[in-house]
């Protein structure tokens, strides 16, 4: 169950399922959120990486090495943050 499959049983009958229109939202919310943390930073990282090539000093390398892993952290907290809310799936 989602985590607004959750929030709907908490708020009206206990026995109440979530309904499709709730997972679908759930799972758009997740995609939207996970899309954006990807696209964000990679975009951000392919404007690191554009400048190594340009620039080739070893200021904007050690940058873009800075940023790649919190890039995969990002990538990987996005990853947590949509098993967490869609444990089902």
């Amino acid at each position: 169950m989602s985590i607004f499959g959750s929030m709907n049983a908490l708020m009206k009958d206990p026995d109440a399922r979530p309904g499709a229109p709730q997972l679908l939202i759930g799972a758009a919310l997740c995609v939207v959120i996970y899309a954006a943390a990807a696209g964000l930073s990679g975009a951000y990282f392919l404007v690191l990486a554009v400048r190594v090539w340009r620039e080739k000093t070893a200021k904007s390398a050690v940058r873009l090495f800075g940023y790649s892993i919190l890039y995969l952290g990002i990538l990987f907290g996005a990853m947590v943050f949509d098993r967490v809310v869609r444990p089902g799936s």
